[in-house]
């Protein structure tokens, strides 16, 4: 699927609601005292639709990519030089990887990952 500036500006949107100061991102609840689910407020879960709407996830193992991804999630210098494919395989994986791991996206918005890719597909679509 072709990546559009207006699919890029769906998600850039959300920049604001993941930069500014905020104490949290999900809620752990655990149900029965045997399962434990992130409950994320709504402008999480929107992004994660606006992520499954527009197409904007790419088809590969991402389970496999998750040495060469750790460059990116470690070293803020070297995402900022992340072309848009490579954005669009950090995005797969950390939308992905909350399937098989709940929690693990708010632990990227927290750490200021997902507001990163984000200004990085900000600076694509401008040039």
């Amino acid at each position: 699927m072709v990546v559009t500036s207006q699919k890029i500006e769906n998600l850039v949107r959300f920049l604001p609601h993941f930069t500014k100061e905020r104490d949290i991102f999900v809620n752990h609840i655990q149900e029965k005292g045997c399962y434990t689910f992130a409950d994320y407020p709504e402008d999480v879960w929107q992004f994660i639709k606006i992520i499954y709407d527009d197409w904007f996830l790419e088809a590969f193992d991402w389970a496999a990519w998750q040495p060469q991804a750790a460059v990116f999630i470690e070293d803020a210098a070297h995402l900022a030089t992340a072309d848009l494919e490579t954005l669009q395989k950090l995005l797969t994986l950390h939308v992905r990887k909350e399937r098989a791991s709940e929690g693990h996206l708010a632990t990227v918005l927290a750490s200021g990952h997902i507001a990163a890719i984000l200004k990085r597909l900000a600076e694509l679509k401008s040039t």
